[in-house]
């Protein structure tokens, strides 16, 4: 607690000192950051307008008809480029809900935080993006602080990504294609499951910008609030249980997203195990930082709230997204 009065305080009390507040932001900076925003709006546009163009090709074209066919396509229909900037539009108003959530309540605790840093990733490697991230550049005061900041994101990302999933699953279709012998699966979120059931949905459906942009939002934040390291969820558990309940709920949840990730491997050959096993090696055995003010207990509210962040991670977390038959 900050010490009252003339500063003094009574022997072992913590000592709290507000962090200061990061430096103004410079126009060097501003620029940076906005520079990257519209790189990745750039890749991420193209690469929407890839995923939404269904041209038939033979296997004997290559590569070179391939891209023939393709540039054929988006010349003769602009619908195919109005996709593309849909999909953008919708993945990066998620992504960037989410890294704002965290940095206003950076700002909010005065806690030193950048701007988010949005990363473009050139077609056709992954969505056109391999994410948005802050730097968090001061410690967290105490573990309120660092429960707020925790789930701010997450929280803010969803509530973006919960009517777009309704927005793209409205304007669904049914698909035609048939994968009984084989082919890439990608597996809705049990949000999208009761959705279908309420809006009566087709089990299979064909892609959409929106619906698509959606699935990446859900799966990014099932994917932050898996409770281990340094993750969103891992910001929580330490806020909630301290560094030592911290420590044992990234464990067992070691082991279950390294079973994820064996399973994903072996029984449908997907990439997502990679994905996994990275997870666990940059944050499962990362000790999790301490607070200045490292007293516990982040009030009543803070728990009915991370009641409402674990009912998210149901909603949105994925076991096995994707699976190769």
């Amino acid at each position: 607690m900050p010490p009252a009065g003339d500063g003094s305080a009574c022997s072992g009390a913590p000592i709290w000192t507000p962090p200061s507040r990061g430096s103004k932001i410079t126009l060097g900076q501003a620029l940076w950051h906005t520079t990257l925003l519209a790189a990745t709006f750039v890749t991420t546009t193209l690469m929407g307008t890839l995923l939404s163009i269904d041209v038939p090709v033979s296997e004997s074209s290559g590569m070179s008809g391939l891209a023939a066919a393709i540039l054929g396509a988006v010349t003769s229909d602009a619908t195919y480029i109005g996709s593309g900037l849909v999909f953008s539009t919708t993945l990066l108003v998620i992504l960037g809900a989410h890294e704002l959530g965290h940095y206003f309540a950076c700002r909010y605790y005065d806690i030193d935080a950048s701007l988010p840093y949005f990363l473009p990733a050139p077609p056709p490697i992954l969505i056109g993006t391999f994410g948005a991230f802050i730097r968090i550049r001061s410690p967290f005061p105490n573990r309120r602080a660092l429960f707020d900041v925790g789930v701010a994101g997450p929280i803010a990302g969803f509530v973006f990504a919960l009517p777009a999933s309704v927005v793209g699953l409205l304007y669904a279709t049914p698909s035609t294609v048939d994968t009984s012998e084989g082919g890439i699966v990608f597996h809705d979120p049990l949000l999208f499951t009761l959705l279908a059931r309420v809006l009566d949905l087709p089990e299979a459906i064909n892609w959409n910008p929106i619906y698509f942009a959606a699935w990446i939002g859900m799966f990014a934040t099932g994917l932050n609030l898996i409770p281990v390291g340094q993750l969103d969820g891992g910001h929580a558990v330490a806020a909630l249980a301290g560094r030592r309940g911290h420590r044992a709920v990234s464990l067992v949840f070691f082991g279950v997203v390294a079973t994820l990730a064996v399973v994903s491997f072996v029984r449908f050959s997907s990439p997502v195990w990679f994905l996994y096993v990275a997870v666990l090696a940059l944050l499962a055995f990362r000790r999790h930082p301490s607070t200045l003010d490292d007293v516990p207990g982040v009030g009543r509210v803070r728990w009915i709230v991370a009641a409402v962040v674990f009912v998210i991670f149901l909603l949105s977390f994925m076991p096995f997204p994707v699976t190769i038959t």
